[in-house]
């Protein structure tokens, strides 16, 4: 399984989506390594345990879809991987 713990801040749709797609370290970046290499994309649903919704965000003023989350000790299955690891 992933264990995903970060801080997300403006999630583009966060307050209606069902899950999100969480780009994800999952491999160091040692040695001048192309960081880039070291990540995946998974896919958290949004009712997950850990997934915290912390508050809408504006944009430009208005109400919007925008949000920050925080994943705290998010689990979900392996198979939740976009494609290859890294």
């Amino acid at each position: 399984e992933w264990v995903i713990n970060g801080h997300k801040w403006f999630t583009s749709n966060g307050l209606r989506a069902d899950f999100y797609i969480v780009m994800c370290r999952t491999e160091d970046a040692e040695g001048g390594a192309d960081r880039n290499a070291s990540m995946t994309q998974i896919i958290v649903p949004t009712d997950t345990p850990g997934v915290e919704i912390v508050r809408g965000i504006n944009v430009w003023g208005r109400p919007s879809d925008h949000c920050e989350i925080i994943y705290d000790d998010v689990r979900v299955p392996v198979a939740n991987a976009l494609g290859e690891r890294g």
